[in-house]
């Protein structure tokens, strides 16, 4: 694993899809209980809960974030066990992405095959960990 600076040129990137996305949903984790409050649901309801009954690997992940964002992390982890750390990944990115576009210098991870394969599948092992605790342990 190597960590590089590069120098690049700002506002071409895709830290600025990165900042502007993650602002985007932190905006909207912010203001969804506001509309949900009057009736409003702009989220599409999950196909696979409404065909299946059960929740899909990701059902949740939307009441996490609007938790995580006012500062209420139980019940972020209670609705969706991974969404507290995906919270804070994101705001990481936002963060680095930021850092990029300010001072034109992106920060660069490489990984090897072996590594990168490693953590791919340790990202799916916690997904499906996550869905088997929403299923077997949390009761939805």
């Amino acid at each position: 694993m190597a960590v590089a600076i590069q120098h690049v040129e700002r506002w071409q990137l895709p830290e600025v899809g990165v900042a502007g996305g993650g602002t985007a949903v932190l905006g909207a984790a912010w203001v969804l209980p506001q509309l949900w409050a009057r009736g409003i649901n702009p989220v599409p309801t999950c196909l696979f809960h409404q065909v299946t009954g059960l929740p899909c690997p990701f059902c949740g992940g939307t009441r996490s974030f609007v938790a995580m964002a006012h500062g209420n992390v139980a019940a972020a982890a209670h609705v969706y066990p991974l969404g507290p750390l995906l919270f804070l990944l994101m705001l990481g990115a936002i963060g680095v992405a930021a850092y990029t576009l300010i001072t034109g210098r992106r920060v660069r991870v490489d990984l090897d095959q072996v590594t990168r394969n490693r953590l791919i599948a340790g990202a799916l092992v916690l997904l499906a960990l996550n869905w088997a605790a929403k299923l077997f342990i949390l009761g939805y």
